[in-house]
């Protein structure tokens, strides 16, 4: 036994050290896609990140993107990805759902996302603890870049994130 305990000691630690390695390639990568910032570059970047999740948890996530993909600068892109990591992580923890859609819509003057999920929700005006700053954190992103973050929800019926940015004049 003391030999099948060594065996299993180091399949944990190749284990870890695979989860290790891909973790820093996730990082890598997430800060290629941030350095090079762009609005194309947006849309590719949530899409990489909700594969991540989706092999990490038992959430379905579809992104969708409308209209013609418009200048944001660096910081906006910064900005967005960390929200939509934020929202995804809240929706991990609290809200118990199947599914999660990101709609992104460039047509007006401002980029307008909606991060709808199919979870348990929760009445807004009493936040639980754990998800009150995860939204406050992302109203505070957003506010930054002078857009709109607002949240709408029913117990029993899941939750939308409104999120809009103005997009940078050239």
């Amino acid at each position: 036994t003391n030999l099948q305990t060594r065996l299993d000691l180091q399949t944990e630690i190749g284990n870890m050290l695979k989860a290790a390695n891909d973790a820093y390639d996730l990082v890598r990568g997430n800060l290629d896609l941030l350095q090079a910032g762009g609005m194309g570059n947006l849309l590719t970047l949530f899409q990489q990140y909700a594969v991540q999740v989706e092999e990490r948890s038992p959430l379905k996530i579809g992104v969708m993107s409308s209209g013609k993909p418009k200048h944001l600068s660096p910081n906006q892109v910064r900005q967005l990805f960390f929200v939509f990591r934020e929202a995804l992580s809240n929706i991990e923890k609290h809200a118990l759902a199947r599914n999660v859609t990101l709609d992104m819509d460039w047509s007006g003057e401002c980029l307008s996302m909606n991060i709808t999920d199919d979870g348990v929700g929760f009445l807004v005006e009493k936040v639980p603890a754990g998800v009150h700053y995860g939204l406050k954190f992302m109203q505070e992103r957003i506010e930054k870049l002078d857009g709109s973050f607002t949240v709408q929800s029913e117990k029993q019926k899941g939750t939308v994130l409104h999120i809009s940015v103005p997009f940078q004049k050239r």
